[in-house]
């Protein structure tokens, strides 16, 4: 029991550093319900430094969550998935956020939601990431 509290101090403590490291920074992504400092930190940490990317497209294939469409000589698929190249920890952090957005934001509910059933593609967790973005 004592190396469990032992543990939830050290939790604590690096937790109050990411406070404290993100109150020095600028950035707006904490601001977003449902966004913590520490989601922040971590989507923050796994970019990395944003102005290298030369556009947006490129951040998105750097994350992994462009969608991609089988081809096939003269066939094209109609479904689409994610590469899923790049940081698998920047796609669960983004994934954790759009949830919580999702949640806490009802316009965002009820526009996914809609877009969800529409399309039927309710399988797979990342598809649900993919159609929230």
């Amino acid at each position: 029991m004592a190396h469990l509290e032992f543990l939830q101090s050290q939790i604590e403590e690096v937790d109050d550093c990411i406070q404290d490291l993100m109150s020095q920074r600028e950035t707006f992504l904490a601001t977003i319900p449902g966004i913590s400092q520490i989601l922040a930190a971590s989507i923050t940490a796994e970019i990395g430094d944003i102005t290298r990317f030369d556009s947006p497209e490129k951040l998105t294939a750097f994350t992994g969550i462009d969608p991609s469409v089988y081809k096939s000589s003269k066939f094209t698929g109609i479904r689409m998935t994610m590469f899923k190249r790049g940081s698998p920890y920047l796609r669960r952090a983004l994934w954790m956020a759009s949830a919580s957005a999702r949640r806490f934001d009802p316009e965002l509910t009820a526009f996914s939601s809609v877009n969800l059933q529409k399309e039927n593609i309710i399988t797979r967790p990342w598809e649900q990431f993919a159609a929230a973005c």
